[in-house]
């Protein structure tokens, strides 16, 4: 459906490069003059203000939201019939392409769905967006906790030509802010795709006549969906609530300056540790991209790098337990769990059998990841008897074995008795096996 090489450069562009993407006439401007003909004249369900809670829910219609000489938003979800039939294959289209990017499967979000870190119910809603004057979306960023996910942006109008200022500005992965609108010269029909974490906000459109229909977009949006309608108790106390309103003179103004509130993201919740910016990971990461892996489990908080930086941290706090000081040479065989830290000299061979006569020096400690996978292989006597010659004495040696998610005590025994009487054989003496069934891994330590 998609080229393959066009999503790994925009996977580039968006995750290692700028941090946004622009597809050049994605739609054509026949098709676009056409949909935004069809959006100024048919609306959904009316509606005054927005109300997640109340309005929001499996199954709930599609609605329009109008703010007369200001903005229009229709807020429409895919399980519903469509008003109009090529917007909603365009945007299904749109939405799978944003699903293929992230590395996850092109059905996600179409439908409700439970998101596997805050556990909050949510659907993809497909917004069309007419806005002029007045209305504005500030600076803020969207899912910091999830920073593989992107956002898609499908352009309806110009910059200097259907309105004179304001559209999107964006902050790139550099930290440079720019109206991406203004600067990549967005026409009708372009698709833009930028990094969702990244800060962006909406600036005023402003238009100088009534010929001019704004900045106008669909953007695509996974707002809370609540799993029932609202009961009568709580729409009877949200009438309630806006006929007092009503009653104390609430102006339009007010509506508009809550609707901007309501507008903006969606609240946080307390995000973990971002990802280290260290340049070493950030080149592992690179690399990671270029070699098909996917966004999501790359970028994603419980994803491959969260996983490598558990187990370095898990690792270390082991090595220093036994012994290893901050000065320690340390030599690592294989994948270079522990070459990101600054806080320990570390040599790395990635692979389990070096040319051990090119060593012109010895180590303290020495880290062998999971260069072998099975307990009992039979070339594992060999190679320790051969980093005993790059250890110092009193130097420490550390094996790591592939854990399985549920293992028996019966197997952790195993690992300890094979490696105890391997230690024994090649003369070291056996310190202790730890486990660790979250990070799938064993370490065993010796000293030599």
């Amino acid at each position: 459906m998609f080229d393959e090489t066009l999503i790994q450069n925009i996977r580039n562009e968006i995750y290692l490069g700028k941090g946004y993407y622009v597809i050049r006439s994605y739609v054509s401007p026949a098709e676009v003059a056409r949909m935004v003909a069809f959006w100024k004249s048919h609306a959904n369900r009316q509606i005054t203000e927005r109300n997640n809670q109340l309005q929001f829910y499996c199954g709930c219609p599609n609605y329009t939201l109008t703010i007369p000489q200001q903005i229009q938003i229709h807020f429409n979800f895919f399980w519903n019939p469509p008003l109009d039939q090529k917007t909603y294959n365009v945007c299904w289209e749109v939405n799978s392409l944003r699903n293929i990017i992230e590395g996850r499967s092109m059905s996600t979000d179409f439908n409700p769905a439970v998101d596997s870190y805050d556990q909050t119910l949510r659907a993809c809603c497909y917004r069309v967006v007419f806005q002029r004057d007045r209305h504005g979306v500030g600076a803020h960023s969207d899912w910091e906790h999830e920073p593989f996910r992107i956002q898609t942006s499908l352009q309806f109008s110009e910059w200097g030509v259907d309105y004179d200022s304001g559209g999107l500005r964006v902050t790139t992965n550099a930290g440079e802010e720019i109206n991406v609108c203004r600067e990549e010269r967005l026409k009708p029909g372009d698709l833009l795709i930028f990094r969702y974490s990244n800060h962006h906000a909406v600036e005023e459109a402003k238009v100088h006549d009534e010929q001019q229909i704004g900045y106008v977009r669909i953007i695509f949006t996974q707002p809370p969906i609540e799993p029932n309608p609202p009961s009568r108790r709580a729409l009877g106390k949200y009438r309630l609530k806006q006929v007092l309103k009503q009653f104390v003179g609430q102006s339009r103004e007010t509506v508009t300056d809550d609707y901007k509130e309501v507008i903006k993201a969606v609240p946080k919740t307390a995000s973990p540790d971002k990802p280290m910016d260290d340049p070493k990971e950030m080149e592992l990461k690179r690399i990671a991209l270029s070699h098909g892996i996917k966004p999501v489990q790359i970028f994603h908080p419980k994803g491959l790098f969260f996983q490598w930086r558990e187990r370095q941290r898990w690792q270390l706090e082991l090595l220093q337990k036994w012994g290893l000081k901050p000065d320690d040479q340390l030599l690592e065989l294989g994948c270079g769990i522990l070459l990101t830290t600054n806080a320990q000299p570390v040599t790395v061979i990635p692979k389990p059998y070096p040319d051990w006569a090119s060593f012109s020096k010895s180590f303290d400690a020495v880290v062998a990841q999971t260069s072998f996978t099975e307990v009992h292989d039979p070339s594992a006597e060999e190679t320790w008897r051969r980093l005993k010659s790059v250890i110092r004495p009193d130097g420490l040696l550390v094996w790591s074995l592939p854990s399985p998610e549920r293992e028996s005590d019966a197997v952790t025994e195993e690992i300890k008795t094979r490696y105890k009487a391997l230690a024994e054989t090649v003369g070291a003496t056996f310190l202790e096996a730890q486990a660790s069934h979250g990070l799938l891994q064993h370490l065993i330590a010796a000293r030599f």
